[in-house]
């Protein structure tokens, strides 16, 4: 886990705009969790974490299940807006900035505004997205999400001029993926059988060619086994 910890100290001290990508159920919100906890005891962190799918106790209740210390945390659950995210900032001068998701925010130029944040307030902006489900999951043991796939988590009105625009915006994307097995039925699809043993790609650029980091959920997820049952 040291790489995980030195990868994310190092965000905290580099302003920007950064991403973080997984098919649903691989255990992004988790990953989060352990994030921010790792930053307050490591660094004396203030993270400010705008849950817009969990309410502040029920993030913090899922901290405390999985053996996670919530001190030094603030939770804001009603920003919907970018000027409300602003004014929060304002209010608790925060070292680090996580949206948890990125896709519910109901403004297209989200990503752009997003980047604006990072720069006023010379701060890291981390935000979480749900890939499509199907990313990384044609040939589950050799196909790895990639940037492409983040083409499916924008507007659909964009323009692919406006889609690769939103990329620039990005530091870093990272992209989460852990082997499964898929269920899918009428209009249902779910991961299961996830193995403990995670890939975070990250993606420094456009351009550049990508790193990984090979991490054991278990070493931060109380109670998991090796694979986690259906």
């Amino acid at each position: 886990m040291q790489e995980i910890n030195d990868l994310f100290c190092n965000i905290q001290r580099t302003p920007g705009l950064y991403g973080l990508y997984s098919i649903p159920g691989l255990g992004k919100r988790e990953l989060l969790m352990y994030i921010c906890q790792m930053l307050v005891k490591r660094t004396q962190a203030h993270p400010l974490i705008f849950s817009l799918e969990l309410s502040d106790e029920q993030w913090k209740k899922n901290m405390l299940e999985y053996g996670f210390g919530t001190e030094g945390i603030v939770v804001e659950d009603s920003a919907w807006e970018i000027d409300d995210m602003r004014q929060c900032i304002e209010k608790h001068l925060p070292t680090i900035v996580f949206v948890d998701d990125l896709k519910l925010i109901e403004t297209p130029d989200a990503i752009n505004k997003l980047k604006g944040i990072s720069t006023d307030y010379s701060i890291s902006v981390i935000v979480t997205a749900n890939l499509a489900r199907n990313s990384g999951d044609s040939d589950p043991v050799y196909r790895r999400p990639q940037l492409f796939d983040l083409i499916y988590t924008c507007d659909n009105k964009k323009t692919i001029g406006e889609f690769k625009n939103d990329l620039y915006q990005f530091t870093t994307v990272m992209l989460l993926h852990r082997n499964h097995d898929w269920y899918r039925s009428i209009g249902v699809g779910r991961a299961f059988h996830i193995c403990n043993e995670a890939e975070l790609k990250i993606v420094c650029g456009v351009n550049m060619r990508p790193q990984t980091i090979y991490f054991d959920f278990s070493h931060f997820i109380h109670g998991l086994s090796e694979w986690e049952s259906e």
